[in-house]
């Protein structure tokens, strides 16, 4: 405001000298009152342009000022990178710790069917429809396949996963129980 305010002021004393110059002089001529009109007219001009650019910036401040508030309404739900960073970190180390207790030997059993039976068949179905469609190169990589239940002839097992670290199969798990199960996933070791 205050770049306006001294752009207006210089403008109105530049028009004022000019204007005082012409009366005063003692000759009436038309190039005197060609240049009184102009005069006149470059300081109206200038008033107008230095509004004009004062709106403007007055504008770009107004949207300057809306964008830093949204940045820091931003930076308050994400939190500081910091925080971020260390809790993952956190979250890190605890798998790690997870791996410490055991090798590359698990698995996840999504559920367990029963042999012949058309329920069964049909839930069997739709649970591996599910991965599938999450994860098509599943049963293709040797991820997702179908094994007897251990002790129970007439029961099979849907699998997910293979050679899973302790985390990694709580990652499966995890996976499996967020809607790829019906709520009976549980990891396994292999023998």
């Amino acid at each position: 405001m205050l770049e306006a305010l001294f752009t207006a002021l210089g403008l109105v004393l530049g028009g004022v000298a000019t204007v005082v110059g012409l009366l005063h002089d003692e000759k009436p001529s038309i190039p005197r009152k060609v240049l009184f009109i102009l005069a006149s007219v470059g300081v109206a001009v200038g008033l107008i342009t230095t509004y004009v650019q004062y709106q403007d910036r007055k504008t770009a401040d107004k949207a300057a000022d809306d964008a830093r508030q949204r940045l820091t309404a931003i930076q308050d739900k994400v939190g500081d990178l910091a925080q971020v960073d260390g809790s993952v970190q956190t979250k890190m180390e605890d798998l790690t710790m997870l791996d410490k207790l055991g090798g590359g030997q698990y698995y996840v059993v999504i559920d367990t069917f029963k042999k012949s039976s058309a329920p069964d068949d049909k839930d069997f179905a739709s649970v591996k429809n599910r991965l599938t469609l999450l994860y098509p190169n599943a049963e293709a990589n040797g991820l997702l396949w179908t094994s007897p239940a251990p002790g129970s002839p007439t029961r099979y097992e849907l699998r997910f996963g293979r050679n899973l670290t302790p985390s990694s199969a709580e990652i499966f798990l995890n996976l499996a129980n967020q809607g790829l199960a019906n709520g009976h996933a549980l990891i396994r070791r292999e023998r």
